[in-house]
């Protein structure tokens, strides 16, 4: 069982979410005490997942970039947040940020980064580098935000 608990002290409300009961409450300072229990999706993150990818997709095939909300930048940053959140959880030290993603860059897990590097958008890209080319290999940077 996925289990989650997330708890956000605001000044004037407290919001928990709780995944095992998939409930969110919320209780305000005022003594209003709110629970809201929200629809579950199908699949690993409650659904998530499939939705990411599934907005990810339309947003290349229709160049629509409002289906993106986030670049892929942005996301990789939010990711190594992530995973240096989690092994300074598991080794009870802070993290240095900068540190953990050399650290990362350098492991035997990473792509050497010159092999990503594409000058020309409309080339094929390299194995290993994405999931997949678009179809007729039509410029993507535009719909991924990366300046």
């Amino acid at each position: 069982i996925e289990r989650r608990r997330t708890r956000v002290f605001l000044s004037e409300a407290e919001v928990d979410l709780d995944t095992s009961r998939n409930t969110i409450e919320i209780s305000r300072s005022n003594g209003e005490h709110e629970t809201l229990t929200p629809a579950v999706g199908a699949g690993s993150h409650s659904g998530g997942d499939h939705a990411i990818m599934e907005n990810f997709v339309d947003a290349i095939l229709t160049g629509r970039e409002e289906f993106v909300l986030t670049s892929a930048a942005e996301s990789l940053d939010s990711h190594l947040l992530s995973f240096a959140a989690e092994a300074s959880r598991h080794s009870g030290r802070i993290v240095n940020l900068a540190d953990f993603e050399q650290e990362v860059r350098l492991s035997e897990h990473a792509l050497p980064e010159e092999s990503c590097d594409i000058e020309d958008p409309t080339s094929s890209v390299p194995d290993g580098c994405a999931s997949g080319s678009t179809a007729e290999n039509k410029p993507i940077e535009g719909v991924l935000g990366r300046e």
